[in-house]
């Protein structure tokens, strides 16, 4: 895992645990994790293309 990938990783799973405090909260909002994960990603790419 790169650094960028676990600074990724590490802020998804905070913004996560604030707005929902577990895991399976969030995949019951949202679905499945590789879906929470690629919207994530996603969303990063665009914000910061500029």
């Amino acid at each position: 895992m790169t650094l960028r990938a676990l600074n990724q990783a590490e802020t998804r799973a905070e913004l996560i645990d604030l707005k929902y405090h577990r895991v399976s909260d969030a995949v019951r909002e949202l679905g499945r994790v590789a879906s929470i994960r690629s919207a994530f990603v996603g969303f990063q790419q665009k914000l910061y293309a500029r």
